[in-house]
């Protein structure tokens, strides 16, 4: 696990993913709530027990429109509502983001 200031912690021994959970828990409570993780892939036997069918292939159809719109310099947005026969609800601009990671958990 690591934050943008450049923290890292490696879990070597958890004894099991509750353990692991509650650790990371902790550490990234330690980070000010701002970390990321990455963690082996999962088994095809696991992906089957514990994910939502077919949303593994959705993200990577997902994906694939998404970089093929832009590599044939189209709309992304479009590539991506078409992919899926998607509706665009709304368009906007961010004009303001709050980046403060410090302070009491929400």
């Amino acid at each position: 696990m690591c934050n943008d200031s450049g923290s890292v912690k490696i879990f070597q021994t958890v004894s099991d993913s509750k353990d692991l959970e509650q650790q990371c828990r902790e550490t990234v409570i330690a980070m000010e709530c701002a970390a990321g993780i990455s963690i082996p892939p999962l088994q095809s036997k696991e992906v089957q027990q514990f994910c939502v069918p077919n949303t593994l292939s959705q993200c990577f159809y997902l994906g694939k429109s998404v970089l093929e719109a832009r590599a044939n310099k189209t709309n992304p947005v479009e590539a991506f509502l078409q992919s899926q026969g998607g509706k665009l609800l709304f368009c906007g601009k961010v004009v303001d983001v709050d980046r403060n990671t410090a302070g009491e958990e929400d």
